[in-house]
């Protein structure tokens, strides 16, 4: 069972990676991460594994770094498919594939640069 306050946290983190503030998503959710054990401590790694990944190609534009950060969430969040604690897992994985298919490409230089409509990440 996931501690006090993941709920209000879960979705705080939500609220701040629509509106692409990907580094606040990452903090609200890391502190979280802190008090939690087991499944919902994995579920969040993946989450901030996400918003950090996002913020390094929205930021910095370093897509090797959306692709590693990528890679770790997937391993994290595959578990939890189809859908864990209200979150459209499965949309989400779908976002991340698309986009770990834009980070390889801008890596081997056939892609120039990527447009930023960001994933939203869906509830259930």
């Amino acid at each position: 069972m996931p501690a006090e306050g993941f709920t209000c946290s879960l979705e705080a983190g939500i609220r701040h990676f629509a509106r692409h503030e990907f580094f606040e998503a990452h903090e609200v959710w890391e502190d979280q991460w802190h008090l939690e054990e087991g499944e919902a401590k994995k579920f969040l790694q993946g989450l901030i594994q996400v918003a950090a990944g996002f913020h390094k190609i929205h930021v910095e534009k370093n897509p090797r770094g959306l692709h590693k950060s990528l890679v770790k969430a997937t391993t994290n969040l595959t578990p939890f498919l189809p859908s864990q604690y209200g979150v459209d897992v499965e949309s989400l994985m779908k976002e991340m594939q698309s986009w770990d298919e834009r980070a390889l490409e801008l890596m081997s230089g056939q892609l120039d640069s990527v447009d930023e409509e960001f994933p939203v990440i869906e509830k259930t």
